[in-house]
């Protein structure tokens, strides 16, 4: 296993982390300003620059949350959900095809790397069974 499967969950809310500065740091004080100025409540709008700045913002902050349930998923079980794993990438060649130049693309390498992860569990075994070294309850049945 390597450093970015170990990993993955770091990397997700480095993405994030990443994600956040470049909203934050794209667009100056006057957006969130004049966000609070008109009183939050429906306060951005469909298009421009405010939706923008909502989106990395938003966006950004998944996607920390995200690293961080993965991380903690990963220490305790050794491995991630092959449903994690596909909708990352999912989500990442969806929004790719809408916007090919973006950093989209780091997503589905994520999502790559965690169905990788996902593969590795042997089937059949229970995460218990695994973390225990006993018999799965599929196996005693």
């Amino acid at each position: 296993m390597n450093w970015l499967e170990r990993h993955l969950g770091v990397a997700l809310v480095g993405a994030g982390i990443i994600h956040t500065l470049f909203g934050l740091t794209m667009y100056d004080r006057s957006v969130p300003v004049a966000l609070w100025r008109d009183g939050l409540l429906n306060s951005v709008g469909p298009s421009g620059k405010r939706s923008e700045w909502l989106w990395f913002t938003t966006a950004g902050g998944l996607l920390i949350g995200t690293g961080l349930l993965a991380r903690r998923h990963f220490r305790r079980t050794g491995t991630l959900p092959a449903a994690f794993g596909a909708s990352l990438l999912a989500t990442a060649l969806d929004d790719g095809v809408l916007q090919p130049a973006s950093g989209v693309w780091l997503v589905a390498a994520e999502g790559f790397v965690a169905l990788r992860i996902a593969a590795r569990r042997p089937i059949g075994t229970s995460f218990a069974a695994r973390s225990s070294g006993g018999a799965s309850i599929a196996s005693t049945a």
